[in-house]
């Protein structure tokens, strides 16, 4: 949006409830100062990922902890 000249005061990110913290981090460290962020859940139709029982299922296991791992990989990274 900065390379288009667009000005804004508020983002809003839409997307599972997983990669909401890194859309989150990425967005603080990215926008302009005082810029309003909101992150909503997208909903989730596997049941692998559900908020409530990723835990009980190896795709879930899988994805939540390669979340974790970007995250932070984009700290030590300095991107995050």
């Amino acid at each position: 949006m900065d390379s288009l000249g667009m000005s804004y005061k508020r983002i809003t990110t839409v997307g599972s409830w997983f990669m909401q913290r890194r859309a989150w981090s990425h967005l603080m460290k990215l926008s302009p100062p005082k810029t309003q962020i909101f992150c909503t859940n997208a909903p989730i139709l596997s049941s692998d990922l559900k908020k409530d029982s990723w835990h009980k299922s190896k795709i879930g296991i899988k994805v939540i902890f390669g979340e974790f791992v970007k995250l932070k990989l984009s700290v030590a990274l300095n991107t995050a």
